[in-house]
């Protein structure tokens, strides 16, 4: 330790070298979070249908992260607002986990142990099953129905001239023939 105390000028005390070394341990297990935090992002943006990369953006990895639990994008304005923060904060978590099948204590943990439960929605066996907000008719990036979702429904085939059936027994209301009128009105 006496090393340690000779790197600085003036003879400095071991109480001030120490604080040296616990804030570089401190930043160390700092860095260690935020890296696990970005890969479990990295994953549960994956598992959405999202790039994992979107996950490397600030601010528009929060606003994608909004969009996954259903929510408009720009409600992450509201996080900017104090106390306001908080209740968005907990519905957001409690959306985020229902968003992955999971409950309301899934929620809690996202809320109060946010890198340890993100860790386990990333590497767990969940399944992204609430709809992506701008998907149309409830559905997940890969094009399947929600499930378990109370606006689901099945995707219609698109209607082309060549698929869509042609009804040759009905008429038009208004039109010559349905009226009885003259064919050509012209005339």
């Amino acid at each position: 330790m006496n090393n340690l105390l000779n790197i600085f000028p003036g003879g400095v005390s071991s109480n001030i070298a120490s604080d040296y070394i616990a804030d570089g341990v401190s930043a160390i297990f700092g860095l260690i979070i935020i890296i696990l935090t970005i890969i479990a992002l990295w994953k549960v943006f994956e598992k959405a249908g999202q790039p994992g990369w979107k996950a490397l953006i600030p601010i528009y990895n929060a606003v994608i992260m909004f969009r996954i639990a259903n929510w408009s994008g720009w409600l992450v304005i509201l996080t900017m607002i104090p106390l306001v923060n908080i209740v968005v904060m907990v519905i957001f978590n409690i959306r985020l986990a229902k968003a992955f099948g999971r409950s309301v204590l899934f929620a809690i943990g996202l809320i109060l142990v946010s890198p340890i439960f993100m860790l386990i929605l990333a590497f767990d066996k969940s399944v992204f099953r609430g709809p992506y907000y701008g998907n149309n008719l409830a559905s997940n990036p890969n094009g399947n129905a929600s499930e378990g979702s109370a606006t689901s429904a099945p995707a219609a085939a698109p209607v082309t001239p060549s698929s869509a059936p042609i009804d040759t027994t009905a008429t038009s209301v208004g039109t010559p023939e349905s009226t009885g009128g003259d064919t050509n009105p012209q005339a």
